[in-house]
């Protein structure tokens, strides 16, 4: 077992005490170097036989019980220096206790007029930190007031107050001032606020600052003037109202109009010839919607629009009597025109037809009529025979098209019955064999069926037995 690390002069421990120590665990460091033999003989040793799993068991074990020896040994030795340096402690406890208020007086006698002269400053400082402290910060005050001479405690109080007195002063001047200042930016605020719903009638733009300085009659100047423009901008936009319900009327574009500058009498000129000229420009209008449905029958659209009353109604009346005959005329040719749409194909002449009178056209009429209808029968007839014949081939091929099918498979049938086994080519051939259509229903019918049915069951039967 290696124990070159476990050295007493590495721990600062004397040898003779060390030794003491050592003699406790040299048991178990023997026992150690024995079962440390007997480990590498087991290593040595054939793994996975019973031999070493035994051995590896018992040596194991006994290092267990070397380990706990050791760990009682350890506890013992340990519990012993600790109880040790306890009372170690008491001693040094029991000299510190009886030197130590000793010292205390002592020092108290060395120091006594040090420290009154102390407490003297202490309680002079404290006086005098009360005096000041109305004057001062005394948060961030570093001087000691105890220990200055009378002559110079009483400079130093005397400035402080002074200086004090000066801020106070200073702080009042300087809240008077701020007022006024607050004050006049107050007025200042309330003019711009007033100012901005007529901004855009003054010549220029006025900031806070500015209305603060100028006099109470100048700013009552701006307000009277701004006012004052307000009133003829809006007469201008009422007057643009007035005028923009005419602007297709207008010689010029409405923007070019300044109606602000106009007169009153001016403008209700103006505007009178608009409102005139807008209820002629209605009234052609109106004639024109009335008119513009007969203009096929007007030559010229521009001396009707400008008639009276009385000349346009005797025109549009002629118009309306025109437009009745014509649409009479044309009624009378849609109605001749449908009769006449399902059988056209037999009126000789359609112009002259449609044209006729009433008698004449009933005539013609009659006589194409009555051409259809027999044409009509005779291609009746004529596809009656043609379906009949179409029908009759179609059946015709339906048969021969089964017949070939039919053909076709039996013929598969029959090249793969050829091939199948015996049994399976006789029991097709039983399947194959059929009787219908008999004569007569009757009992004698039935009961054959049933023996038929019967002997292919008994056929089948002996095919099973091949």
């Amino acid at each position: 077992m290696n124990v070159e690390n476990v050295s007493a002069e590495k721990f600062g421990i004397e040898e003779v005490k060390a030794k003491q120590i050592r003699q406790q665990f040299e048991p178990m460091l023997k026992l150690m170097d024995e079962l440390e033999e007997q480990a590498n003989k087991v290593f040595e040793m054939k793994k996975g036989t019973k031999e070493s799993e035994e051995k590896a068991r018992e040596v194991r074990l006994k290092l267990v019980k070397a380990r706990t020896g050791t760990a009682s040994i350890h506890k013992d030795q340990k519990e012993f220096y600790i109880k040790a340096g306890k009372y170690i402690d008491g001693w040094k406890n029991a000299q510190l206790f009886a030197g130590q208020g000793l010292e205390e007086k002592l020092l108290g006698v060395e120091n006594y007029s040090a420290i009154k002269l102390a407490e003297k400053v202490e309680k002079l400082n404290k006086k005098r930190l009360g005096q000041i402290k109305p004057y001062i910060d005394l948060e961030h005050n570093d001087l000691n007031f105890g220990s200055m001479q009378e002559d110079v405690w009483e400079s130093y109080l005397e400035k402080k107050i002074q200086q004090s007195l000066e801020l106070i002063q200073a702080k009042k001047d300087a809240e008077i001032k701020q007022k006024e200042e607050a004050k006049k930016i107050l007025v200042g605020q309330e003019r711009f606020a007033e100012l901005m719903e007529l901004s855009q009638y003054l010549k220029k733009r006025y900031g806070i600052t500015e209305l603060t300085e100028i006099s109470a009659d100048e700013y009552l100047g701006l307000i009277e003037g701004a006012i004052a423009t307000k009133k003829i901008n809006d007469i201008g936009k009422e007057r643009f109202v007035q005028v923009a319900k005419y602007v297709n009327l207008l010689a010029d574009p409405i923007t070019s109009y300044d109606f602000r500058e106009m007169t009153n009498s001016n403008f209700d000129n103006f505007l009178f010839k608009l409102i005139d000229a807008e209820r002629d420009q209605k009234e052609s209008e109106r004639k024109k919607a009335l008119a513009l449905p007969y203009l096929r029958f007007i030559d010229n659209m521009e001396k009707v629009l400008l008639l009276d009353v009385v000349g346009f109604a005797k025109v549009i009346a002629l118009c309306v009597h025109k437009d009745k005959e014509e649409k009479d005329v044309k009624a009378k040719r849609e109605t001749r025109g449908l009769k006449l749409s399902s059988i056209l194909f037999f009126v000789d002449d359609y112009e002259k037809l449609i044209n006729s009178t009433d008698i004449e056209f009933q005539k013609g009429l009659t006589d194409a009529q009555e051409r259809a209808d027999k044409r009509t029968q005779e291609l009746r007839l004529q596809a009656t025979k043609e379906g009949e014949e179409r029908a009759e081939r179609v059946r015709l091929q339906g048969i021969e098209n089964n017949r070939k099918e039919k053909a076709v498979k039996d013929a598969k049938d029959a090249e793969k019955l050829a091939k199948a086994p015996v049994k399976k080519q006789f029991q097709s051939w039983i399947d194959s064999m059929n009787i219908t259509n008999a004569p007569v229903e009757n009992d004698l019918s039935a009961e054959i069926l049933k023996k038929f049915e019967g002997f292919k069951q008994w056929a089948k039967k002996e095919v099973e037995k091949l």
